[in-house]
């Protein structure tokens, strides 16, 4: 049988080559539909890239006046 090269049960001392939380959380895609604060945006700013932050939402949440009607 083969060994699988990343195992479940790996102990602290195991080099198991994984990605660390911060590696795993730099590939993310963050999505940012809302209103946002400045605090979220620059807590996501130090964990990822530009790139990685979206504005994407399948309803429109954050308010704005009502366009007028021509």
């Amino acid at each position: 049988m083969v060994e699988p090269e990343y195992s479940a049960h790996a102990t602290l001392n195991e080099d198991t080559h994984s990605p660390s939380a911060s590696e795993l959380l730099h590939r993310f895609h963050y999505d940012l539909a809302g209103t946002p604060t400045p605090s979220q945006i620059t807590a996501l700013s130090t964990i990822t890239t530009p790139e990685h932050l979206l504005y994407g939402s399948d309803y429109v949440w954050t308010r704005h006046p009502p366009l007028p009607s021509s």
